[in-house]
C-alpha cells in the first residue's frame, strides 16, 4: 500500500486493456484509482471498475507517446507539491512492467 503510506493523490493506472487497472482497484484503497488509456473501449470498461475515474488519452502510440501525456494530465489535475504513484504493465510475454512516484 505504497499509496497510502506516502500519502498519494492518487494512483494511476497506464493500461491499454484494462487488466491492470482492475487488479489494482480490487484493493479497494482510501487513495483513489485513475485508469489511463488511449484505447475507447477500454476507457468504457474502466467505468465500471469499483473506485475507478476512468481517463482517455489521445495518443498513436502507446509505449512513447501516453506516459508524456499522462504526466501533462496528472500536473493539470491534481496538486502541486504532492505526489501521485503510477504504474503500467504490458500483458504480453516478456514485456515492461513499472512503479514510479510522480511529484506533481
Amino acid at each position: 500500500h505504497l499509496a497510502e503510506n506516502i500519502n498519494a493523490q492518487a494512483v494511476v493506472s497506464l493500461t491499454e486493456r484494462g487488466k491492470s487497472c482492475r487488479k489494482i482497484a480490487a484493493y479497494r484503497s482510501e487513495v483513489p484509482v485513475i485508469g489511463a488509456t488511449n484505447n475507447k473501449e477500454t476507457y468504457h470498461k474502466m467505468a465500471l471498475f469499483w473506485g475507478v475515474d476512468p481517463v482517455l488519452l489521445k495518443s498513436k502510440n502507446f509505449k512513447k507517446e501516453l506516459p508524456k501525456k499522462l504526466k501533462d494530465h496528472l500536473k493539470r489535475v491534481f496538486k502541486k507539491g504532492k505526489a501521485v504513484v503510477c504504474s503500467a504493465s504490458a500483458e504480453k510475454k516478456n514485456s515492461e512492467n513499472f512503479l514510479f512516484v510522480q511529484d506533481i
